[in-house]
């Protein structure tokens, strides 16, 4: 009786359900490369003001931009950087290796990931319109000719 309830103890310890992924928080964790804990970002699940929409593993979520040039901050400095969800029974991956899956440009960043992390997330939506306005004005070309107008006819 004991080895069928250890077993599907385990195969539902194991299990990743959508229902489960959907009620647990989110977190992009930082660990050393012996799996010691270094640091965390969360990601929502949810549309915010300031949060961009990005992939993980086949599933949307949302993130600040700050949270994607951690990412590679962390692993360019020799840490492991997962996606990990917790609902009360420890940390469990839900994705590897997402600094491979998403960077700064698939959200329209241009900017270097040393920069991002340092403003603020009122700083990149100002730069972010600023920048988005500069292409629109760019569009209409300027070639220093007078255009003829209605009158002129």
């Amino acid at each position: 009786m004991r080895k069928p309830v250890i077993a599907l103890a385990l195969a539902l310890s194991f299990s990743f359900p959508a229902e489960a992924a959907q009620a647990a928080e989110f977190f992009m964790i930082s660990r050393h490369v012996d799996g010691v804990f270094y640091a965390s970002h969360r990601i929502y699940t949810e549309k915010a003001r300031g949060l961009y929409n990005v992939e993980f593993c086949g599933r949307r979520y949302w993130t600040r931009p700050r949270t994607i040039a951690w990412m590679r901050w962390e692993v360019e400095h020799g840490r492991r950087v997962t996606l990990e969800f917790d609902q009360g029974s420890g940390w469990r991956r839900a994705c590897l290796n997402p600094q491979e899956q998403v960077s700064l440009q698939d959200i329209g960043i241009e900017e270097d990931y040393v920069v991002v992390m340092r403003l603020d997330d009122g700083e990149i939506e100002y730069q972010q319109r600023f920048r988005e306005l500069k292409k629109a004005f760019n569009r209409y070309g300027n070639s220093g000719e007078q255009s003829s107008t209605y009158h002129a006819k």
